[in-house]
C-alpha cells in the first residue's frame, strides 16, 4: 500500500518538526516519509519492528513526535513500542487501518496522544503529527470514553473467559497449554516421562472442570481466553 497525497502548496510546519515513523512495510513507511519531508518535515524510518531498533533510533533521531503503525511486529509489540516511546518523552499517534477498538484502546492506554486513518488527508496528518508535541492529547474527550469502555467491556468478558480455567491445577493447565500446541496425549505423555493413562485421566479432569465433552472446544477457550499469553494478560 502507498500513500497517495497532494503536497504541493503545503507550508512547512512553524517550528522543526521531526517524526519517527515506526511501520515495518517499507513502501508504506517510505511513502510516508516522502509525504512528510515534501511538507518540510524532517523523517526517519523504523523499520524493524522491535523495542531496542526503535531505542536506538530516537537516541539517534531525537524526534518531536513517532507514529508508529498498528500491527507492527507481531503479538502486542506495537502496544511495547508505544510503551518505550512514552517513557523516552516522545509522544505518539498511531496509524490504523483497521476499526480494532479495543486495540487502539490498549495503544492509548499505553500513551498514544491520537490515533489517525491510513486514509486521512495529508493536512490533517501533518498539523496532527505537529500538534502531537505541544499537548496532552488530541482525542476527544468522548472519542476517550468510547475506547475506555471497550477496554473495559472486553477485559470483563476476558475475566469471565477464564474463570473456568482457573479451577485447572497446575499440572492440567500444562496438559491444556500441549494440546493447544497440537500434541497427542500420547506426545504429552512421551514428553512427561507419565503413562498414557495419566495424561488421559488429566484431560478427562479438564474438559469435567470446563464443563465441555470436547478437547477441541477445551483448546478453543484457552485461545479465545489468551490463557496462555498476550494479547491482554492483565484480564
Amino acid at each position: 500500500m502507498t500513500i497517495q497525497m497532494r503536497t504541493e502548496g503545503l507550508l512547512a510546519p512553524p517550528n522543526a518538526t521531526r517524526a519517527l515513523i515506526v511501520e515495518d512495510r517499507r513502501l508504506l513507511a517510505e511513502s510516508l516519509k516522502a509525504v512528510l519531508e515534501a511538507a518540510g518535515m524532517a523523517a526517519e524510518l523504523a523499520i524493524e519492528p522491535t523495542v531496542a531498533a526503535v531505542d536506538a533510533a530516537v537516541n539517534r533521531f531525537d524526534p518531536t513526535v513517532a507514529i508508529v503503525a498498528v500491527g507492527v511486529g507481531s503479538g502486542s509489540l506495537t502496544e511495547q513500542i508505544i510503551g518505550a516511546l512514552c517513557e523516552r518523552g516522545v509522544p505518539v499517534v498511531v496509524m490504523t487501518g483497521g476499526s480494532d477498538r479495543v486495540r487502539l484502546a490498549r495503544c492509548v492506554e499505553e500513551g498514544a496522544v491520537a490515533i489517525i486513518d491510513k486514509s486521512m488527508d495529508v493536512a490533517t496528518l501533518i498539523q496532527l503529527a505537529h500538534d502531537a508535541g505541544t499537548v496532552n492529547t488530541l482525542l476527544a474527550r468522548t472519542e476517550r470514553y468510547r475506547l475506555d469502555d471497550a477496554l473495559r467491556e472486553y477485559r470483563a468478558q476476558l475475566r469471565a473467559d477464564r474463570r473456568p480455567l482457573e479451577m485447572l491445577t497446575p499440572r492440567e493447565r500444562e496438559v491444556l497449554r500441549d494440546l493447544t500446541l497440537g500434541f497427542r496425549a500420547r506426545e504429552i505423555a512421551e514428553r512427561s516421562f507419565v503413562s498414557l493413562s495419566t495424561v488421559r485421566s488429566q484431560i478427562k479432569s479438564i474438559l469435567a472442570k470446563l464443563n465441555t465433552s470436547s478437547q477441541v472446544q477445551a483448546i478453543s477457550m484457552a485461545m479465545r481466553s489468551h490463557w496462555f499469553g498476550p494479547p491482554d494478560a492483565r484480564g
